[in-house]
């Protein structure tokens, strides 16, 4: 943009929440077109082509990519401030006349397309689709690039958001991004309440638009559909896709959202801030330990910043695909408990780089199990709790196996750390109970001991 920046006095936080919602049924029915195909993983894998200019590594998807954004540059799309280009550099300018969009950010070169796509192709599709090859290689590209723009859209929508919470409490960020706090700029951003109501509202939509309304299984259509097949589709479809927006849409807004502050109040300074945190925990009522064999050759796990949390794939609901190069991590499932939370924890930064993948274990001793068979390489387990002391069962098992098995010290399992966690419980009933109606509550025996004092 040429000229001073004169920033619009018609940006505020209700003005942009109509778009907000729109792009989230943008995002939930690109998925859901991309989900009646297998992963077809071919597409994604770079062959070196000689016929490329650059001579670069290309896969089908990129080159498929490429070429929509040339002609959607044509036409003026990439000059769109909310619109970002995962190919910049190779782009051609438009034919059309330029449109004077209003200045409603700082002009800013922030773009974090690079890592949407990574997270979008190592994380996110393999939890949406079936593994296979179907050879839909054209409709599944398509339709990957419908999900990238979409959630390229939404992402960099951070910057406008920051814009509007800047000019809220322009004083205080600045005192923030003066002393370089980008934690305490992320905590002033966080709107935790916004955030719960938009992961609920994410996971209705997902439900209903992934259901099929207005049919009986005793009409022939063809082929029978997933929702057909299986009754619990739907809700694993809207849990997943819940998850992706928790695990990663937010975090990666709020990190677009700090890098743009960062910018928009010291332009030189560098657009890439990492290990941003992405989440935050405080205080500490119950442990969970790592154990994991003695193998000195296997990474230890880092706890710089906290999780990208992983979630189980569409096709099952107690594991995550895993690749080869992975160290897989088991903990005391399913997804969603205070193991897997405190595994997310310890393991954030080998859930963010993708060396290290989560698994839900039906039991404890499964987890000790698989640890020393040698199937995981870490297991995470809860071990004591403030209100209601040790956990007996992690603690026979982990003196079981701290000799080994059968005295053979190779076979031995040890605690190798330790994650402390708050635990909140909450009170559900329908609404317009008043709570002197109730006579009677129903929970897990651990829930209800840890609540006694209530």
């Amino acid at each position: 943009m040429s000229g001073e920046w004169e920033p619009s006095d018609n940006l505020t936080l209700d003005s942009m929440r109509s778009a907000l919602i729109r792009q989230e049924e943008t995002i939930i029915f690109n998925f859901i077109e991309r989900v009646q195909f297998k992963h077809n993983n071919v597409i994604y894998s770079s062959q070196r082509d000689s016929s490329t200019s650059d001579g670069n590594a290309q896969g089908f998807l990129e080159f498929f990519f490429l070429e929509i954004e040339k002609a959607h540059a044509t036409a003026g799309r990439y000059k769109c401030p909310e619109e970002h280009a995962f190919f910049p550099s190779q782009i051609p300018e438009p034919i059309l006349p330029r449109l004077d969009y209003p200045k409603r950010i700082k002009p800013n070169n922030i773009s974090v397309n690079d890592k949407i796509m990574d997270l979008y192709v190592s994380h996110m599709l393999p939890m949406l689709v079936d593994e296979g090859d179907d050879h839909n290689y054209g409709s599944s590209a398509l339709c990957d690039i419908g999900c990238l723009q979409a959630l390229s859209k939404r992402i960099h929508y951070g910057k406008l958001v920051a814009e509007v919470k800047f000019r809220e409490h322009p004083e205080e960020y600045m005192r923030l991004i003066a002393a370089g706090d980008t934690e305490g700029v992320m905590r002033l951003l966080t709107d935790k309440a916004t955030e719960e109501r938009v992961l609920t509202r994410v996971l209705m939509k997902a439900e209903t638009y992934g259901s099929f309304i207005g049919q009986t299984k005793t009409v022939s259509h063809g082929p029978m559909l997933p929702h057909e097949m299986d009754p619990d589709w739907c809700k694993r479809l809207a849990d997943v896709i819940r998850t992706i927006y928790c695990s990663w849409v937010i975090p990666l807004t709020k990190e677009v959202e700090v890098l743009y502050l960062m910018e928009r109040a010291c332009p030189s300074s560098p657009t890439s801030l990492p290990h941003l945190p992405l989440a935050a925990r405080h205080t500490q009522t119950q442990n969970t330990t790592t154990c994991a064999p003695p193998d000195p050759s296997v990474g230890a796990p880092t706890s710089s910043s906290p999780p990208i949390p992983p979630a189980p794939s569409l096709t099952s609901s107690s594991s995550v695909p895993v690749s080869s190069s992975c160290s897989k991590v088991g903990y005391l499932g399913p997804w969603g408990t205070y193991s897997h939370e405190a595994a997310s924890t310890h393991f954030n930064q080998g859930m963010r780089d993708g060396t290290s993948a989560l698994v839900a274990c039906p039991t404890i001793d499964s987890v000790y199990e698989s640890v020393r068979s040698g199937d995981l390489a870490y297991g995470v387990v809860p071990i004591e709790n403030s209100m209601e002391g040790p956990v007996v069962p992690s603690l026979d098992k982990l003196i079981s196996f701290y000799h080994g098995e059968r005295g053979d010290p190779n076979n031995a399992v040890s605690i190798i750390g330790e994650v402390k966690l708050k635990i909140n419980h909450t009170l559900a009933c329908r609404p317009g109970v008043d709570l002197g109606d109730i006579s009677t509550v129903y929970s897990h025996q651990q829930a209800l001991a840890q609540c006694k004092q209530w």
